[in-house]
């Protein structure tokens, strides 16, 4: 038997994915769900577009199938599946993921596999496929010392490095290069500095739980510059079981750590600078995790869980 948990937000399928995709070794519980709060409904409300994921878990917990679909002003815009396998030891083996585009009355579809392998209970490589043809289209690879991920490598078909990796003896980032990326500085494991290839600069703050603080972007004579503030309380995957033997990693980006409460931003351009400033006010439950926010532009998220008071 299988629990299906609906959910509903905007544009996060992906997001989602890499979010619970980049945990590690679980500590087997005794029962597969969580004994606490779990997440299972998140709706956002926008004007024209509205979009609808469903979770589907297996008896132990894991996720198992999530289905994504988009409308835009009533009209159905995106169809999404995923499916994932697991072996007997809650080892995560393959996953499935088929997308329908519907665009001014024409379909574009894309199917594409995952094959996991692992070695010692850790996982060394993901294959990529498409899964209609079965043509390989890339792979993630990992290696380690002394049981700590050393370099994660995202490759294309050919196998050539698109993006890559290296971590220090602590597990923090120490270096990246990136396809479209000219230099990428890294310094306590984050990206602080990054210029690309086509010539624009962006440079980054962090505070020390790894929460993007600002950003600021110069492209021409273009620049934007944002700041981001969080609250105290636990953000919502904290909720989700972890994948058994596949490290968490930091590739240098924004740790979800808490939730955002305000956006400040001023685009400048030609001398002229349009300042844009968005609040975030959350609920909570009882165990702190957010139950949604109304921002200020009118946009809502609505989150509900299960156990969870």
């Amino acid at each position: 038997m299988r629990k299906i948990y609906s959910l509903k937000y905007a544009s996060w399928f992906v997001l989602l994915v890499a979010v619970i995709g980049c945990h590690q070794d679980p500590t087997i519980p005794a029962s597969g769900i969580p004994g606490t709060c779990q997440i299972y409904r998140i709706a956002n409300i926008n004007e024209g577009v509205s979009d609808t994921t469903t979770y589907a878990y297996n008896t132990f917990g894991h996720v198992e199938e999530i289905t994504y679909r988009q409308w835009s002003k009533g009209t159905l815009t995106n169809n999404s599946r995923q499916n994932f396998t697991y072996s007997a030891d809650h080892f995560l083996v393959s996953r499935i993921d088929q997308t329908t585009l519907y665009t001014g009355g024409s379909q574009t579809r894309d199917n594409r596999g995952y094959i996991y392998t692992y070695q010692d209970g850790l996982i060394q490589q993901v294959t990529i496929n498409n899964a209609l043809s079965g043509q390989t289209l890339g792979y993630n690879r990992y290696t380690y010392e002394s049981g700590k991920v050393k370099t994660y490598v995202e490759a294309n078909a050919q196998q050539q490095p698109v993006r890559s990796y290296t971590f220090d003896n602590n597990g923090k980032l120490a270096q990246v290069t990136e396809a479209g990326t000219l230099t990428a500085v890294v310094a306590n494991g984050k990206i602080i500095n990054r210029t690309l290839t086509n010539g624009t600069r962006v440079v980054y703050r962090f505070d020390n739980q790894g929460q993007l603080l600002s950003d600021s972007t110069v492209a021409g004579s273009l620049q934007i510059m944002r700041k981001y503030e969080y609250d105290s309380y636990p953000y919502w995957n904290k909720t989700q079981l972890l994948f058994r033997g596949i490290p968490s990693l930091d590739l240098g980006g924004h740790s979800y750590v808490h939730n955002l409460t305000k956006t400040t931003a001023a685009q400048t351009q030609n001398g002229r600078t349009t300042p844009e400033t968005l609040t975030y006010r959350h609920t909570y439950t009882k165990a702190g995790y957010s139950l949604g926010y109304a921002r200020g532009d009118g946009f809502q998220q609505r989150i509900v869980y299960t156990n969870c008071l």
